[in-house]
């Protein structure tokens, strides 16, 4: 149980500080592509996410165990790594760094944007988590819950592409936000209230939760770039927004677990995820009457 717990904390200490660190790496050197790096490389990670949850059941019987299984995810984090460090070869050493704002804790814009961030990264993270361990309480074989989770993956993509691009193209981001966020909170309370509804069962409310919660992870950051006066300002919003959003994202699965266990059921924790979506849209709303968009 030791090595297991301390490996997750490892894995997800690496996973949130690559998130921060990658979004300075856009702001430095893509700055003119800002948008569509970040929702690239947002799509990528539902790309993987998407592969790793429909191969996970198969791997494990291929190679004999969970144990090999998980150890097989160390394969494209040890290619990532051959990768960054080609890259970072022909990069020259950066000059004097000019002296960096401090996290904006005061600023009202930004502990907004850290709520919205917050809410949405706690959604995303809670049902990674407990989605297939939900359906499989149900009766689902662990093959249909990894790809039920698998198409919860893949739904994020256009949710993740589409909506931020309409959100800029229409100058609407409260708009769009709450698109999102209506997807997204009736495929929760779907999931909770019906979720064996025939015939379809709980594939359209998955579809629905993934078009919305991918979504709103870029429109958090979307709405700093649009809304901050420089490059600075945006990184210390954007480090308070996302360092906030992953504190609440690694313990809230967490509280969820801890629910379930009380409560012998799931209903509790779901209900995280419905209070998780009711902080985002109290944020979006304010962000909405503040001013721009």
């Amino acid at each position: 149980m030791v090595p297991l717990i301390g490996g997750s904390l490892l894995v997800g200490f690496g996973i949130g500080l690559a998130g921060v660190l990658l979004t300075g790496v856009v702001k430095e050197y893509l700055p003119a592509r800002a948008g569509a790096v970040t929702g690239g490389y947002v799509v990528a990670m539902m790309v993987g996410a998407t592969v790793a949850s429909a191969v996970a059941v198969p791997l494990a019987v291929v190679v004999g165990g969970w144990s090999l299984a998980l150890a097989g995810w160390a394969v494209p984090a040890v290619l990532a790594l051959a990768g960054w460090s080609a890259v970072t070869r022909g990069v020259p050493a950066a000059a004097a760094a000019p002296a960096r704002p401090r996290l904006p804790w005061r600023d009202g814009f930004s502990r907004l944007v850290a709520c919205h961030q917050a809410g949405a990264s706690l959604i995303v993270y809670g049902w990674m988590t407990w989605l297939a361990p939900y359906v499989s309480s149900l009766g689902w074989s662990g093959e249909r819950a990894g790809l039920l989770l698998a198409v919860w993956a893949m739904a994020q993509i256009p949710g993740a592409l589409f909506l931020p691009a309409l959100a800029e193209r229409h100058r609407r981001w409260g708009f769009w936000s709450a698109v999102a966020l209506a997807c997204t909170a009736v495929g929760t309370a779907g999931l909770l209230l019906a979720p064996a509804n025939p015939p379809a069962g709980p594939w359209p409310w998955v579809v629905l939760i993934g078009i919305g919660s991918g979504a709103g992870f870029p429109l958090g950051l979307a709405v700093v770039a649009w809304r901050t006066p420089d490059a600075a300002a945006s990184a210390a919003t954007s480090g308070m927004a996302l360092g906030v959003g992953y504190t609440v994202a690694g313990l809230g699965p967490l509280l969820m677990g801890l629910l379930v266990d009380l409560a012998g059921g799931y209903p509790p924790a779901i209900a995280v995820l419905l209070a998780a979506a009711a902080v985002q849209a109290f944020a979006v709303v304010r962000i909405s009457r503040s001013g721009h968009r």
